[in-house]
């Protein structure tokens, strides 16, 4: 069987994780006040120091060891080859971290993918790959199923403010519209690895009926995931999100410290996987 691996961007629940044997590398977050490291021991709680705090914790990819620790423990448990997906390559140097440590382990196959998406995004995919390797598919056949299915993928969020993305230096495309996109609400997407504006409202309540528009104008829905920061509306977009695919097989989740940190509080996403 081919173990999949990814990490701790993917904001895949610790329950999922320890169901499917799923190994998440973390990456490093840290909140630092006056030299003193805070302690944030869940999600919640860093949602919560990050809507009271005038700074960013500083976040940090994983070190090629802690992916070559991951890899040989696949090969000591008598996996046939691993499978890693990770965070996209343009916002973070997990995926080049990953590959340097793929080179420190030798005769076991490992492939390393960059999802080119972010939180559920890249979740969906490493789920895609997960059920493959539940249905013994060999290790080339899933290889090729999750480059293809990769393109796929796409994220659309709506934000209650770009603040975050301009205090930690990740405003890129979007710095010509800095001026204005403060005083509303920015509506983002993540395709191919790339952030691009999708549009802005006046309103939050306009902004999230552009993100369910957004679905009920996508021809073919194999999957959606919802993910948030805190936000006091989730419970009835998750809803509606559940009677325009017909199911109640939707999964809901936190957006993690590492998207998080710059999305900010209050933001609602879509993790679109079409057929």
């Amino acid at each position: 069987m081919i173990k999949i691996i990814t990490d701790t961007a993917a904001d895949i629940p610790a329950d999922i994780l320890n169901e499917k044997n799923i190994t998440a590398v973390p990456l490093g977050v840290r909140f630092t006040q006056n030299g003193t490291d805070l302690d944030v021991e869940s999600v919640q709680d860093f949602w919560k120091t990050l809507s009271s705090s005038s700074f960013l914790p500083k976040t940090s990819a994983p070190s090629p060891g802690s992916f070559a620790e991951s890899f040989l423990a696949a090969q000591s448990e008598g996996y046939e080859g691993v499978v890693c997906i990770t965070l996209a390559s343009e916002f973070s140097g997990t995926y080049d971290a990953a590959l340097a440590g793929a080179k420190e382990v030798n005769g076991f196959p490992i492939e390393v993918i960059d999802s080119k998406s972010v939180t559920l995004g890249e979740g969906l995919l490493v789920l895609f790959a997960v059920e493959l390797a539940e249905n013994n598919l060999p290790f080339k056949e899933i290889v090729s199923s999750v480059y293809t299915k990769r393109d796929k993928i796409k994220v659309i969020a709506l934000l209650d403010t770009l603040e975050y993305l301009k205090m930690g230096g990740r405003i890129g495309p979007l710095s010509s519209m800095i001026g204005t996109l403060l005083s509303v609400k920015p509506i983002l997407g993540i395709t191919f690895g790339k952030l691009i504006p999708l549009g802005k409202q006046r309103t939050r309540s306009k902004g999230l009926d552009f993100l369910i528009n957004s679905l009920n104008t996508t021809a073919e829905l194999e999957k959606v995931a919802v993910v948030h920061s805190m936000a006091p509306d989730i419970d009835n977009i998750a809803e509606s999100v559940k009677n325009i695919v017909k199911t109640d097989d939707v999964l809901v989740s936190y957006i993690g410290p590492i998207i998080g940190t710059y999305s900010g509080p209050g933001t609602i996403g879509f993790c679109i996987m079409e057929k």
